[in-house]
């Protein structure tokens, strides 16, 4: 682990949501925290422009806020090739990933894909991000697939650079060199008409079980398991999630969803890839108990202290994680001072 931690799941930050927000959020974690091969750690989600549009910074500064402000103006001039029809209005979204089983290898023209490479302190793997426009009930929709990797920096670039001859925006620039230019970079790309979704990317990014899991739809069967495993968690747990103010509360009750999810996902969870989880936290906090050594407050590195930070004096930007004197926030690259 690194000395910069953030939590995987914070349960602070459900505070206030719906039962269905909180459903999508445990199942993506536990998709790909999951400590399983890659092509079982695709999370295939879908989401209205307009709720995207939240997300959207307008003065945002960092690699991430740009990005998303790149990806919802590329939605909003985009039009879809795929149109779904549901029963539900709004339509849930097994009902999407259903309509989706037709077209698990349909090229669907234009697409946006998005490259972050590992940054030590913050992100441990790699993840590529590929967005692509639908309809359903005549609402537009970005329909996306999130990789999980283990590409280097080097060869996240050069992904990147394979890509280049396939942008569709004149905005995209000519060559990549820089790590966080690409994390702010999302490239828009017109796929060859005679290419498969999958056949075009095999041939770029080398995931070839991810690849063969998408083209015969797999990721949408299992994204769909972990929804319902992910629902029957959340309808139990509700009341505790919402009343869960103090940190010890918040502490118990992640413990809780951390082992259920694990149950029903049918693998153990990994602290690391997407970030700390509350069972280490609880571990640590066994070793000081019995063994006099804080390892829940403290880097691992050093002797300093650590605190729990939750959001960066410089930015703004939400941290969630123990930062020690020195350490830098993943958004701003401002540094920690310390109390």
């Amino acid at each position: 682990m690194s000395s910069v931690e953030r939590l995987a799941i914070d349960i602070s930050g459900w505070q206030g949501k719906r039962p269905g927000e909180i459903t999508q959020d445990a199942a993506s974690f536990a998709l790909e925290a999951g400590r399983r091969p890659l092509e079982k750690r695709i999370n295939t989600a879908a989401v209205s422009v307009a709720e995207f549009e939240k997300l959207v910074k307008n003065d945002g500064r960092n690699p991430e806020d740009i990005a998303t402000f790149g990806v919802y103006q590329w939605a909003r001039e985009s039009s879809a090739k795929i149109k779904i029809w549901t029963n539900s209005s709004p339509p849930t979204k097994n009902e999407i990933l259903d309509g989706m089983f037709p077209f698990t290898d349909f090229n669907p023209g234009k697409v946006m894909v998005w490259l972050s490479p590992p940054l030590e302190g913050a992100y441990e793997e790699s993840r590529i991000i590929i967005y692509q426009i639908i309809e359903v009930n005549n609402e537009k929709y970005l329909f996306l697939r999130g990789l999980c990797g283990n590409q280097t920096t080097a060869e996240c670039l050069k992904i990147a650079q394979n890509l280049l001859p396939f942008v569709q925006l004149t905005g995209n620039p000519d060559k990549i060199t820089d790590r966080e230019q690409l994390r702010a970079t999302p490239l828009s790309l017109l796929l060859p008409p005679n290419e498969t979704y999958t056949g075009f990317f095999r041939q770029i990014i080398n995931l070839p079980k991810v690849w063969a899991v998408i083209a015969q739809g797999e990721d949408l069967k299992e994204k769909k398991r972990l929804l319902s495993v992910a629902e029957q968690v959340v309808q139990r747990y509700y009341p505790l999630i919402t009343k869960a103010r103090t940190f010890d509360e918040q502490l118990r009750i992640g413990l809780i969803l951390e082992n259920t999810l694990a149950r029903g996902l049918g693998s153990p969870l990994q602290s690391g890839p997407c970030g700390l989880l509350y069972s280490e936290l609880s571990a640590r906090s066994l070793m000081r108990e019995v063994l006099g050594v804080d390892l829940l407050n403290r880097r691992f590195s050093a002797g300093e202290g650590s605190k729990f930070i939750h959001n960066c004096g410089a930015c703004g930007q939400s941290l969630k994680r123990y930062m020690s004197k020195g350490d830098r926030c993943p958004h701003c690259g401002g540094t920690y001072e310390g109390c």
